[in-house]
């Protein structure tokens, strides 16, 4: 499903190359994954939606080289983000965010992982170089603690 915005060339589609991307004139610029329940908890670094989203994330900029670095990856959740972990250091402020030391923590966490439902996705994740997984994740955004669809209807019908 895709609609034309006011602004020349931008679209923005729901589950065409995300759950929502932003593109101009084809090309995406942001992916957009929503992960949301209405039971919210707290997410680690060996979380199943963390992993198989990192898992497509990281084959499209496997198929899509010319990507790196170009996009935006942000990842919603009512999930809050775990203290000391990985993913807490993915969120956008600046005064937390650190890409290196999570790409470090979250190797460590895929090859410890025992999870078979996301083994695809921190395979391929510890297939990249060091650097490569470094350049993918400094694309991502972790945005948590987000509303539910409960929260957000009754927001929007005031």
């Amino acid at each position: 499903m895709k609609r034309q915005d006011v602004t020349p060339g931008l679209e923005v589609s729901i589950e065409c190359f995300d759950d929502i991307s932003f593109s101009t004139n084809g090309a995406p610029e942001e992916l957009l994954q929503a992960k949301h329940s209405l039971k919210p908890k707290t997410m680690g670094d060996k979380a199943k939606q963390f992993w198989n989203t990192i898992g497509i994330w990281t084959k499209r900029v496997i198929d899509h080289p010319a990507e790196l670095g170009k996009i935006r990856l942000t990842f919603v959740t009512t999930s809050t983000l775990g203290d000391d972990t990985a993913v807490s250091l993915l969120r956008p402020d600046p005064k937390v965010r650190d890409v290196a030391e999570a790409a470090r923590k979250l190797a460590v966490a895929a090859a410890e992982s025992k999870n078979v439902k996301i083994k695809w996705a921190t395979k391929l994740f510890l297939e990249q170089t060091p650097e490569m997984r470094e350049q993918i994740l400094g694309m991502v955004e972790m945005l948590d603690a987000s509303p539910t669809i409960i929260d957000v209807s009754e927001t929007l019908a005031c």
